[in-house]
């Protein structure tokens, strides 16, 4: 968990005094004992008394845009309490579904996708705990969707993507990376081992993780390939491993330590969830189901819980969902529910305060 500790001995206090800025709902935990949590609520003069640990912890999940309507609408959840997303605010312009998304502790970045029905190199940002409408940080190097994104708490990668409006599909290799606190444009970072768009992306502090997709030569291919990278230094991918079945339109999140994957077949509905451990390279594993099978949802996390919002159906009954389904990263089991999305979409993305990139 993203946190900020400190312990009280009587009348007196090691550490500064943390005034937190954020959400105003149950920001900070009172640790009373090893089962005993105490929620308080957002103050700027904290009472800061007895031998207690106070832990000010980050819990926003973001969720944006979305096939359904052209959706063009930021929506956020609290990953600690659960429950039915709210409203946040506005993307820029008609940018609707196939974002690539990433975040830092303090500012969530989107990138790409479609805008009026055209693909976008736009780049736009928001902070995360202040609701308000995106705000323009940059441009990509192509103009792409599906494009794929993960970061550590310094720099975000945007990975891959395709033409979505030329008369043959041009899926594209190039990462490109930014500095999530500095305003600017994007700088090339490397190329993946393969073109394509429909990856999944998450990360730990120190590698980037790209896994399936779709790649296009004369005709477009699912593929079960998953590359990685290290985040801090410039370069092409690697291969780490292979998903269990060539897989496109999945998404991803993150505990330090262990990557989640909510996945479908190659345009077939499944309910599968794998895993892999992030600092140790090979193939992804079994972890769960989802309560409903899906593709093309969101994902985001903190570092204990992993979030599957939204999605597409194939199968009976088709159309999109309003789905929020959840997991305990740590734990292998099927998903439970978790709330709703303000209203049903697909292709929808997401990202987090507090997700394993940031350490």
């Amino acid at each position: 968990m993203s946190k900020f500790s400190y312990r009280f001995d009587g009348s007196s206090f090691t550490g500064q005094r943390y005034t937190y800025a954020g959400p105003s709902s149950a920001p900070c935990r009172k640790v009373l004992g090893p089962s005993s949590v105490e929620m308080i609520s957002k103050d700027t003069n904290w009472n800061l008394s007895g031998n207690n640990s106070y832990i000010f912890s980050r819990s926003r999940g973001i969720f944006t845009g979305g096939v359904s309507g052209n959706y063009y609408g930021i929506q956020y959840v609290d990953i600690i309490n659960k429950g039915n997303s709210s409203i946040f605010g506005n993307l820029t312009g008609h940018r609707g579904g196939y974002l690539g998304t990433c975040s830092s502790s303090t500012r969530g970045v989107f990138a790409g996708g479609e805008d009026y029905d055209d693909d976008t190199k736009y780049i736009g940002y928001i902070t995360i705990s202040t609701l308000g409408n995106e705000e323009e940080f940059s441009n990509l190097t192509n103009a792409g969707v599906e494009v794929c994104g993960c970061s550590n708490n310094t720099r975000g990668l945007f990975a891959g993507g395709y033409c979505a409006h030329c008369e043959v599909g041009i899926g594209y290799t190039n990462i490109d990376y930014i500095t999530i606190s500095t305003i600017g444009s994007s700088t090339s970072f490397g190329d993946l081992t393969i073109n394509g768009s429909g990856r999944a992306g998450c990360a730990n502090s120190i590698y980037g993780i790209f896994a399936g997709g779709f790649y296009y030569d004369t005709q477009g291919h699912s593929t079960n390939v998953i590359d990685y990278v290290v985040i801090s230094t410039s370069g092409s991918t690697s291969k780490f491993g292979e998903l269990t079945l060539c897989e496109i339109s999945l998404s991803g999140c993150s505990s330090p330590i262990r990557g989640i994957f909510f996945g479908n077949t190659e345009f077939k509905d499944v309910k599968d969830i794998q895993y892999i451990t992030i600092n140790t390279t090979g193939n992804s594993q079994e972890f769960g189901d989802l309560t409903i099978s899906r593709i093309s949802s969101a994902a985001c996390s903190s570092q204990t819980i992993g979030v599957c919002a939204g999605g597409l159906r194939f199968l009976e009954p088709s159309g999109t969902l309003n789905v929020i389904d959840y997991v305990t990263i740590s734990s292998l089991g099927n998903a439970s529910d978790f709330g709703d999305i303000l209203s049903k979409a697909g292709s929808i993305s997401g990202l987090s305060d507090c997700h394993g990139g940031l350490g």
